[in-house]
């Protein structure tokens, strides 16, 4: 029986393996067989096995039916430069803690494909990528970290590798058929560090102890069509599901969600680290933390389509000489999905309060777009804001909210407003230095409706700005403006500089 081999060789031998016959049956056979092999294994093959050459690993039946009683129970280690095919196969860790880091280790210039198999019960690491390729699709990575050792309990942790995680179509669509799930690992879900990429598509991360996802070190994760949900309470410190620091950048696309469900916050994106999404839901049930906090010189783009907090819930805390954009991102998404030229940009949703501190600066509004599949926004607005009772917009400590057109706020009468300190606020407050810029240039509307208005709070002299205050609408939504040092000195607050 023959196959094509993967070393490049025009055909490559099949061996089979019957692993119960010893305790090296598989590395004597590797070691005996030349570069290309394909080994067929029968049963567990209980031992540390390491790699070093091309070859292909498969069940006892030789082909891509997943056989969950055939693989190896212990540690596999490749090291490159090969090529590794692991098909339809268990990789298990030992039963009990025997200090082996990892379930699959992949090390050096290596390419790894793994398919149709199980990564699990690791007393570590499930696995792991340190500067190599590695390419997984229909595979479960679950249930590893079972000796809770913090550091080393994540389901997938990356040094300085490249991970592709599902897969694509011929046409660069999403293959929904080929999603990878990585649950209930002691540790965080998924861990970049060191320059790392991973790009997972149609996949689940959720249940993890840790963060679900971990992106340091000027990594970067590529999030589509993929669930990341914290649906239990962390075993670990992780106050948010996605956590980017240290030059890290997240980007989320195509009806992907990350959901705290009452136990952390959504996303947090912190030193000089920034976020991109387009057509996602970003949800917390918490009041305490918010659904996406941009801290310490990150950035966050928001691009059309997404959907961030809930009624009554606390969505964006900017922070710490941070920014967050809306900016139409169509275009990019398109390309990115192979998508027809003509997609529709969709109007965004924010839910609940909203915290612009500290030297930061937040920049709403790209004009007018009609998305015939949802619901109408108010005067076809790009940005539809719902601030319920007891919730404000609170902009403070030298920071700026602009607002360009193509927002739609639906506020409320002034009320206690719990990010204020539960002082009496308005839908929009500016205090402490801070600025607020209001104009039409996206085209469209800067709308507050509801009894909703702008107001700058203060003690004493005003020290916040409004310019373009004629361009809020209604004019019961716009601020009173003190003008002169006379109208200043004798001001009582609500009230704001500007001309």
């Amino acid at each position: 029986m023959a196959t094509l081999a993967i070393s490049g060789s025009a055909y490559a031998a099949t061996v089979s393996v019957i692993c119960g016959s010893s305790p090296t049956a598989l590395a004597d056979a590797i070691s005996s067989n030349p570069p290309g092999t394909v080994f067929e294994l029968t049963g567990f093959c209980q031992e540390t096995v390491q790699v070093a050459t091309s070859l292909t690993l498969k069940n006892h039946l030789g082909t891509d039916a997943f056989q969950p009683f055939d693989g190896i129970l212990g540690e596999l280690v490749i090291t490159g430069p090969v090529l590794v095919v692991i098909d339809g196969i268990t990789l298990e860790g030992t039963p009990s803690d025997a200090g082996l880091p990892d379930v699959l280790e992949v090390n050096g210039s290596a390419t790894v494909i793994v398919k149709n198999a199980l990564i699990t019960k690791g007393q570590r690491i499930g696995l792991s990528v340190n500067g190599a390729t590695v390419q997984v699709t229909n595979t479960p990575i679950t249930h590893n970290g079972l000796a809770n050792i913090a550091g080393k309990s994540d389901g997938v942790s990356a040094v300085g590798a490249s991970l592709l995680v599902g897969a694509r179509n011929s046409d660069g669509t999403i293959d929904k058929t080929q999603g990878v799930s990585v649950t209930q690992n002691g540790g965080n879900g998924i861990a970049l560090f060191g320059h790392s990429h991973l790009t997972i598509t149609a996949g689940a991360i959720a249940e993890n102890g840790g963060n679900q996802v971990l992106v340091a070190d000027g990594s970067d994760i590529q999030i589509m069509g993929t669930s990341v949900i914290q649906s239990s309470a962390p075993t670990m410190p992780a106050p948010f599901v996605v956590q980017a620091i240290g030059g890290s950048t997240v980007e989320l696309f195509s009806h992907s969600i990350v959901n705290g469900e009452g136990f952390t916050g959504g996303i947090l994106i912190a030193s000089g680290s920034s976020l991109l999404m387009n057509d996602v839901k970003v949800f917390t049930a918490l009041s305490t933390l918010p659904s996406i906090e941009v801290s310490g010189s990150s950035n966050a783009v928001m691009g059309g389509g997404n959907m961030i907090g809930t009624f009554g819930t606390f969505a964006l805390q900017i922070d710490h000489g941070s920014s967050f954009q809306q900016i139409p991102l169509a275009g990019y998404y398109a390309e990115l999905l192979h998508d027809t030229p003509n997609f529709t940009p969709s109007p965004d949703f924010i839910f609940g309060s909203a915290l612009v501190q500290e030297q930061s600066q937040m920049e709403l509004g790209m004009g007018t777009v009609i998305d015939p599949s949802i619901p109408p926004v108010p005067g076809n607005s790009a940005l539809s804001w719902t601030v319920p009772a007891g919730a404000c917009i609170l902009v403070q400590q030298n920071s700026s909210i602009r607002l360009s057109g193509g927002v739609s706020i639906a506020g409320g009468p002034p009320s206690a407003c719990a990010l204020n300190g539960g002082a009496v606020s308005s839908t929009i407050v500016i205090q402490q230095q801070s600025n607020g810029f209001f104009n039409l240039a996206n085209g469209g509307v800067d709308e507050i409706d509801d009894g909703g208005t702008v107001s700058c709070v203060f003690a004493g002299m005003p020290n916040a700005h409004v310019t373009g205050k004629a361009n809020i609408t209604p004019s019961s939504a716009q601020p009173a403006m003190i003008g002169s040092l006379t109208d200043a000195l004798n001001a009582t607050s609500p009230g704001c500089l500007g001309p």
